[in-house]
């Protein structure tokens, strides 16, 4: 966790490492299912989420200093059909839009132990699929997949409680959502219109504009994402097997194609970009993840990985960038992927969450 002193001694580092490597290596070469529940000690680290959409709730783990996660106890219940997931800034609050109820819900995070609890249910538009925060963390926005908007909402940093603020009208089917660091400007991906629609955001009401014209990309966009540097958006093109890249003007708010769209693996369904500037795209038809290094001065396939399970539809990477996660919809488990910013990435295994993963994301 942040701004936590570790209880490691320096003479201990060099111990741990060896261990922590050891871990990888026996479980890699085993490929088998990780531990899923832990009797360990508390320690400083991570922790991550899983919405499972069927069995109508989220499970919740810890992430160890190996990257291994191990379950925090039962799942949460978390409305009708939890669909999407996104943190808070402050790490205190995460958001979930549940598709069949119509509904953005929020869960209070305790940011010693991990443990979620309930804290309200907001109205949003028909099948919320898609839900992100402002990085100043003072709005939030859902893409609603079945009426064709977006809905706007301020939050209350105290309680993580939504105020409305009305929508705005996106592309057909919209689905994934992307913030440019500076937060003045967002992205969607509208899956039935086959764009991205751009949105100037007001810094003062968090109010969305369109802007321009729609920037054409692949068949059915699903899943958009920016670089944490700002220079890069990256698009996956589900139907045609592709991602769409480009470079990022942060002064004009305007993206250049970057070359062609990069063939990826079948059935893209959602990406992500680590801190270096690679690209983690999640194919849920071939059943793995797709690994490029992207940059606005070129684009480099680094390889491809099996996730060890079935229907990748979410993608999350850890804030140091060395491992992901990866929620399979039909094997009913969470994959764990160890990358490098120049190696072949690897299947380190998997654990089991709850029926139908459809959204997974690390909290720092």
């Amino acid at each position: 966790m942040k701004n936590r002193a570790s209880r490691y001694t320096v003479a201990s580092i060099p111990m741990l490492c060896l261990a922590s490597l050891l871990v990888l290596i026996i479980i890699g070469l085993g490929g088998g299912t990780l531990p899923t529940v832990s009797s360990a000690p508390l320690q400083a680290g991570r922790f991550l989420y899983a919405a499972n959409k069927d069995s109508r709730n989220i499970s919740m783990m810890r992430i160890l200093a190996t990257g291994v996660p191990v379950s925090l106890g039962a799942p949460i219940n978390a409305g009708q059909k939890p669909h999407a997931l996104v943190l808070h800034p402050s790490g205190q609050f995460l958001f979930v839009a549940d598709e069949q109820a119509g509904t953005i819900n929020t869960f209070r995070v305790n940011t010693i132990t991990g443990v979620l609890s309930s804290a309200g249910s907001y109205a949003a538009g028909k099948q919320p699929m898609g839900v992100i925060v402002n990085p100043n963390g003072q709005y939030l926005y859902a893409s609603n997949h079945g009426s064709d908007n977006i809905s706007m909402f301020r939050i209350n940093t105290a309680t993580g409680g939504l105020i409305p603020m009305g929508s705005v009208s996106a592309g057909k089917q919209p689905l994934g959502l992307a913030i440019h660091p500076s937060g003045r400007f967002g992205l969607v991906a509208n899956k039935g219109s086959n764009n991205l629609t751009g949105f100037r955001i007001n810094p003062s009401t968090g109010i969305l504009t369109p802007y321009g014209n729609p920037i054409p990309v692949g068949v059915n966009p699903t899943s958009v994402a920016i670089s944490p540097s700002g220079t890069i958006a990256v698009v996956t093109n589900q139907q045609s097997n592709t991602l769409s890249v480009f470079a990022v003007s942060p002064s004009t708010q305007t993206l250049t194609p970057i070359g062609p769209p990069v063939p990826v693996g079948n059935g893209p369904t959602s990406v992500t970009l680590t801190p270096s500037g690679t690209a983690l795209v999640a194919n849920q038809n071939s059943n793995d993840v797709t690994v490029i290094s992207v940059s606005p001065g070129g684009i480099a396939p680094i390889g491809s990985v099996p996730v060890g399970g079935s229907g990748p539809v979410s993608v999350s990477v850890d804030p140091g960038g060395g491992f992901a996660y990866v929620a399979n919809q039909n094997s009913n488990n969470v994959s764990v992927i160890s990358v490098s910013p120049f190696g072949q990435p690897m299947f380190v295994g998997s654990v089991p969450v709850g029926s139908t993963p459809s959204s997974v994301i690390v909290a720092p």
